[in-house]
């Protein structure tokens, strides 16, 4: 059975070597405790006595778990640079949290307020079917199958709609 992992944080000061000591204490307690600690400024050496079996099978599991781990991140940025990705490709979040939230300026405020403002009289000129099927589809996130059945009507119907919704909102929007 996989003993559960803990991650260990030790207070930091200047003295690398007492920064060791003092997460190698911590790593062996947490390991009498039952877990396998993982630790990132300490080497596995540092607390596992690799001549008990036991031990020795434990640092192993630690050290896949940062194999899988490293592999995993060397994934993610080969994901991320072939597809030209600078947002979160696995949640719907948006902007991934190493990203800094960077404030906007007033104008910028402003701009986006006014390109708001301009969308939602743009699709104010839509007609009712067109709103509703373009709401449905871009801000609540139904598929186009799903409004087609939610009305009772074709998927093609569905599809001709928002893509005419769509090209009277490009057209409106050149104008402005």
């Amino acid at each position: 059975m996989k003993r559960p992992l803990a991650y260990i944080s030790a207070s930091w000061t200047e003295d690398k070597r007492e920064n060791e000591e003092i997460a190698s204490k911590y790593c062996r307690q947490i390991f009498e405790a039952g877990y396998n600690p993982i630790c990132p400024i300490l080497l596995l050496a540092s607390f596992v006595d690799e001549s008990i079996p036991a031990e020795l099978k434990a640092a192993q599991d630690i050290a896949q778990v940062f194999e899988e781990t490293k592999r995993i991140e060397a994934n993610y940025r080969r994901q991320l640079y072939r597809n030209k990705a600078h947002y979160s490709l696995d949640r719907n979040d948006g902007i991934e949290n190493d990203a800094f939230f960077v404030s906007l300026s007033p104008y910028e405020i402003y701009e986006r307020k006014v390109s708001q403002e301009e969308l939602y009289a743009a699709i104010s000129k839509l007609t009712d079917i067109q709103a509703k099927r373009l709401y449905a589809h871009y801000f609540q996130g139904m598929s186009k199958s799903d409004i087609a059945r939610a009305e009772g009507v074709s998927v093609k119907a569905v599809c001709k709609s928002i893509k005419l919704a769509l090209l009277a909102l490009e057209k409106e929007l050149k104008n402005i």
